[in-house]
């Protein structure tokens, strides 16, 4: 039974290697390819921002589009609130040429919508209203589509600078782990569905062909750019268009945040399932990955807690802490090297090890690439995030395997027939 189990443990390991080597390589073509000249472009352009009870941020929000670099007089901005019970219209009002929408309380989808109904420009920018933009980010997001076959673009998320706590960095470089991964995939391919609506752009005419935002998901923004995508549009990721969202201090608003994030984007999947008919690489791969991942959160705990006690070493206690220790942190690669004139090469070590190096290249490239790393305080939170990564990989498989769970087996359904 265990060398089944092993066995089992062993092809799960090969999946999870090859699928890492394939990021790494696309990696390394991005820097060979370049990403499409676009001529200036500065159309109409109307930003709809859903908000409620976003008092706390949505001041900062406002602000940091007034110091766009855009045009002002071609940029239209409509605030949708969504029957907020703070003072978040109060605060909108103080801010000139902005259009406030009310509406009860019906959700960011309605809300959305509302805020396109009402827009003038052919392209429609969201944006959350606890998102700030850079003064560059409506100039850039815009760009691509000066290319009439540009139906969205989506920008770079990052963590606020402001953001404290453990968590908060270990999402930090998170995010900027998939910045680098969605900006590889665009420049390689030329095209992506990966996509934050926090910070999107639409072609009007799309957006309307498509229906407008559907209720059926939990991911809204996924959905619609699936629609999209299937109506012949490219998908753009545009990671020079940047800007900082706020992000769950806690372990249950993260829960809740990730168990919204994995049962929508199960639902826009399954919605939209027609584009595996196409034949494009980027959409198999996101449709086969994702149910890769969704069946690796499920079973690669039991295996690695089989794992642990098979290969657990006789000793005190100075012994089990450190084999825990190589076990969750990248000091395990590390001390696979030191141990290779010993144990010598095998599949395990070779494979630990490349991924190991793998995964310290792309996210420091990932610091780097966003001047993330250039803040002390960031520094040292990216480098604890990168010699822990393990434990906070292994809690969001946690998450994702409870998304799984709820959505097929408590009595709440989720997926649209």
């Amino acid at each position: 039974m265990s060398d089944v189990i092993m066995s089992i443990g062993a092809v799960v390991f090969f999946i999870v290697f090859a699928t890492l080597l394939f990021t790494f390589i696309l990696f390394l073509l991005s820097f060979f390819s370049r990403d499409p000249r676009y001529p200036e472009y500065l159309p109409k352009i109307s930003v709809v921002i859903p908000v409620y009870n976003e008092a706390k941020n949505v001041r900062s929000c406002l602000h940091a589009l007034r110091s766009s670099t855009y045009p002002h007089g071609r940029v239209h901005v409509i605030v949708v609130d969504d029957g907020s019970t703070d003072t978040t219209c109060a605060i909108v009002k103080q801010f000139s040429n902005i259009t406030l929408v009310h509406q009860n309380h019906k959700g960011k989808v309605h809300a959305l919508n509302k805020g396109i109904a009402r827009a003038l420009g052919e392209i429609v920018v969201t944006i959350d209203g606890d998102t700030i933009v850079e003064p560059a980010f409506l100039e850039e997001i815009i760009k691509p589509f000066s290319d009439a076959k540009v139906g969205a673009t989506s920008g770079a998320v990052m963590v606020m600078k402001e953001t404290k706590g453990i968590l908060g960095a270990f999402q930090h470089v998170e995010y900027l782990i998939n910045n680098l991964n969605r900006r590889c995939f665009s420049r390689v391919f030329k095209t992506g569905i990966l996509f934050f609506g926090s910070l999107a752009a639409y072609r009007r005419q799309a957006l309307l062909e498509a229906g407008g935002f559907k209720p059926d998901t939990l991911a809204e923004d996924w959905d619609i750019v699936l629609e999209i995508k299937r109506q012949g549009y490219k998908i753009i990721n545009i990671t020079s268009a940047k800007g900082y969202t706020a992000v769950p201090g806690s372990l249950s608003v993260l829960l809740a945040q990730r168990v919204r994030w994995w049962i929508g984007g199960m639902q826009a999947l399954k919605k939209n399932r027609a584009l595996m008919k196409e034949k494009n690489f980027v959409i198999w791969y996101t449709f086969v990955t994702y149910g890769w991942w969704a069946l690796y959160a499920i079973i690669s705990l039991p295996l690695i807690i089989y794992q642990i006690a098979y290969w657990m070493p006789e000793g005190g206690i100075m012994t089990l802490f450190l084999y825990f220790f190589r076990w969750f942190t990248m000091f395990g690669p590390l001390y696979v090297m030191y141990k290779l004139p010993v144990w010598g090469l095998n599949m395990y070590s070779i494979f630990g090890v490349l991924s190991g190096i793998f995964t310290l290249l792309i996210t420091f490239t990932a610091l780097f690439y966003y001047r993330a790393s250039f803040h002390i305080r960031n520094f040292i939170f990216s480098f604890l995030f990168i010699f822990l990564y393990f434990p906070y990989i292994l809690l969001l498989n946690l998450f994702i395997t409870y998304a799984i769970f709820r959505s097929f087996f408590l009595e709440q359904k989720f997926f649209v027939k």
